[in-house]
């Protein structure tokens, strides 16, 4: 059952650390549509200057079936840049690029450094996801007021996942509301570097 609770005021929502522009670019004007990338272990995804999304090393021995791989799905406004990179050059790009309106790269939030000392320090939480198979989304990771990004990983293949978010606040983990999804990442897009994108 899905109850409608407009109004409800939740101290851990990102809209409280928000412009009003920020927030309509947030908020989007059409649906969430899926942008799915192929991620190995040590690289990590930010949307925008809100969240950093790591595919951790697991702390498992080499023989043992931990991904080298995984499939991200990100929900999210389209207003929204997504930025692949290696967790090793996550700080640097981080800093040169949040907030910055000569580069859009990480694009919200948005006003230079003035604008940055303000925000909230991004803080990480760690989930642990179960794989199915490489055609289903395992698990979602809500994060509040953001979007999600659903997980997929293959059977008996568990993947160690690090989000970090303002404060390390509002975030959640669910059995996928989408689980095919993945399934429509379309064709791989060209780019530079290891990261895949797919056209959703």
């Amino acid at each position: 059952m899905i109850f409608d609770t407009p109004g409800i005021f939740k101290t851990d929502q990102l809209i409280h650390n928000l412009t009003y522009d920020e927030i309509k670019k947030v908020n989007g004007q059409s649906a969430l549509a899926p942008r799915t990338f192929l991620l190995k272990t040590g690289q990590c995804l930010f949307v925008g200057g809100l969240a950093k999304i790591e595919l951790l090393q697991p702390a498992l021995l080499a023989s043992s079936k931990a991904p080298r791989t995984a499939y991200l799905t990100v929900f999210a406004s389209r207003e929204i840049n997504i930025h692949a990179t290696d967790s090793v050059r996550a700080d640097e790009v981080y800093a040169k690029h949040a907030g910055n309106p000569g580069t859009n790269i990480l694009n919200i939030p948005s006003g230079g450094t003035e604008r940055m000392e303000s925000f909230p320090k991004l803080s990480r939480q760690k989930f642990r996801i179960e794989g199915l198979d490489w055609d289903t989304c395992a698990k979602d990771i809500v994060m509040s007021g953001i979007g999600w990004v659903s997980v997929t990983t293959g059977p008996d293949s568990p993947a160690t996942v690090g989000v970090s978010v303002p404060n390390g606040t509002g975030l959640t983990i669910r059995d996928s509301l989408l689980p095919e999804a993945v399934r429509k990442r379309g064709k791989r897009v060209k780019s530079r570097g290891k990261r895949q994108q797919f056209k959703g």
